[in-house]
């Protein structure tokens, strides 16, 4: 299985965004309300928004290709502090990292992953961080694999709901 790795571009922005709705539920916590869910899913990953990341020159976005298919998707920031974390300085983000289901374990979070890390570790960037629900085990244990350690926690608002993310964080230097 050959998996080719490219930037974004706004074409992509329609898949990328129906990988977001159907993969977003994967990672939320099992008590979330469907209705909170839908309401986060329609007003951050929209078409509208991931054109609009697409075009950023603050962000970089690549997506996953196997057979043609696009597989997943990696959002990152390169100059993004952490409000919970203020020791987080000269700071980039992986703010989005979703695979379809179906291409999970196929080794392409990997390379998205490392695409992303790779663009985002530039002069001046000391750290790279990023948010993860607190009982999200799975992609806990995946970051983990690159150096991500838990460095604090945070909130994560979807809607009316609150629930608790854990920041990890590696040195990028």
């Amino acid at each position: 299985m050959q998996i080719v790795v490219k930037t974004a571009i706004l074409e992509d922005a329609s898949d990328i965004a129906n990988i977001a709705k159907d993969t977003f539920v994967l990672a939320c916590p099992s008590s979330a309300a469907p209705a909170e869910i839908e309401k986060y899913i329609s007003n951050s990953l929209s078409t509208g928004y991931f054109k609009s990341v697409i075009t950023s020159k603050a962000a970089y976005i690549a997506c996953a290709f196997v057979g043609g298919e696009m597989a997943g998707f990696v959002v990152a920031v390169y100059n993004s502090s952490c409000e919970s974390q203020a020791n987080l300085n000269n700071a980039a983000e992986i703010q989005k990292l979703y695979i379809r289901p179906k291409f999970h374990g196929k080794e392409i979070a990997y390379k998205l992953m490392t695409s992303a890390i790779n663009e985002i570790t530039k002069p001046g960037i000391d750290t790279i961080w990023l948010g993860v629900y607190s009982n999200n085990i799975k992609a806990k244990r995946f970051y983990s694999k690159f150096g991500f350690n838990v460095v604090g926690k945070t909130n994560f608002t979807m809607g009316s709901e609150i629930h608790l993310d854990h920041i990890m964080a590696i040195n990028a230097l």
